[in-house]
């Protein structure tokens, strides 16, 4: 299966969007492969990513990080 989500930043005056992506995996427990393509043009591959879990992803780092609260950036 896959599943695509496009991120946005910007809005309108005053405003803002969540910068986070969801995905549903159902019953799955993890994603077998994630990948991200940057508007720059870069493209990140991770693998065996456990499922439930809020994850910060930044370019050109090869490592996601689990993200312990929910504060929005």
């Amino acid at each position: 299966m896959s599943q695509i989500r496009e991120i946005m930043a910007g809005g309108s005056y005053l405003s803002h969007s969540d910068l986070r992506a969801h995905f549903g995996l159902g019953l799955a427990t993890l994603a077998e492969t994630v990948e991200v393509l940057w508007p720059s043009g870069p493209r990140q591959t991770f693998h065996n990513v456990r499922a439930d879990m809020f994850y910060m992803i930044q370019e050109g780092k090869g490592d996601l990080t689990l993200q312990t609260s929910c504060r929005r950036f």
